[in-house]
């Protein structure tokens, strides 16, 4: 939408709000200094990967494989991992898990994740936020219940859908934010003066009636910082 957008004006102020990589387009020039008519927020923050490997391990202490799960051609993530893969890599070198990086093309391919990491007992699964994934996330849900993998999801609408537990950026803050940006442009504030923002709230959200079915046992600590637990 945003691209569209762009096309038509290069006058009119453009807020977007969970947008990936507005560098990349060419939406801005810079994070600091978007320089033209459209600033915004986005739904990126790399180091989110190495919370949910810390994350999963918490609530399932016998997860020892980890894969990351991605489309690679939908991902903000990128062919090989991208944006998340370093943070993620550190933390499961940091935890002792073993990391396999799952990159999948359609819904088939999802299947055969969850089988493989059903493999023993120390099997897990981290979702990439992606469109793929979200549009597949029912599918997804089913098959971590299905094969019985403790799975962590970065939205939560997985959680919604019976998925274990999701930390994620929390959007009704982003849009929030974004409110702010387009009540001070309509005041006379530059669009191009406005510095493009990274996400500074995140929601936790688990899923009580799963971790049960799992045999999982939510530490209190998790409890306490969980912004939403689905009895």
């Amino acid at each position: 939408m945003v691209a569209v957008l762009k096309q038509l004006t290069s006058t009119i102020p453009i807020v977007f709000v969970a947008v990936a990589d507005p560098i990349g387009p060419g939406f801005v020039k810079s994070f600091d200094y978007p320089g033209g008519n459209i600033t915004g927020f986005t739904n990126i923050e790399e180091t989110m990967g190495g919370k949910w490997v810390e994350l999963l391990r918490e609530i399932a202490h016998s997860v020892k494989r980890a894969s990351m799960l991605f489309n690679p051609e939908t991902a903000n993530a990128g062919g090989g991992g991208g944006i998340y893969l370093k943070s993620i890599e550190t933390a499961a070198r940091d935890t002792g898990t073993e990391l396999i990086v799952s990159a999948v093309h359609d819904p088939a391919d999802i299947d055969e994740v969850f089988a493989a990491m059903a493999q023993g007992s120390s099997g897990g699964v981290l979702v990439m936020p992606n469109a793929f994934t979200f549009l597949h996330r029912e599918r997804i849900v089913a098959q971590a219940e299905r094969y019985r993998v403790p799975t962590i999801y970065p939205q939560a609408e997985f959680v919604m859908a019976g998925g274990l537990l999701s930390y994620g950026v929390d959007y009704s803050d982003l849009w929030r934010r974004a409110a702010s940006y387009a009540d001070r442009i309509l005041k006379g504030a530059n669009p191009g003066d406005l510095p493009v923002q990274q996400p500074i709230k995140y929601e936790l959200k688990i899923n009580k009636k799963t971790a049960i079915a799992l045999g999982l046992s939510i530490p209190s600590t998790l409890l306490v910082a969980a912004d939403d637990v689905i009895e």
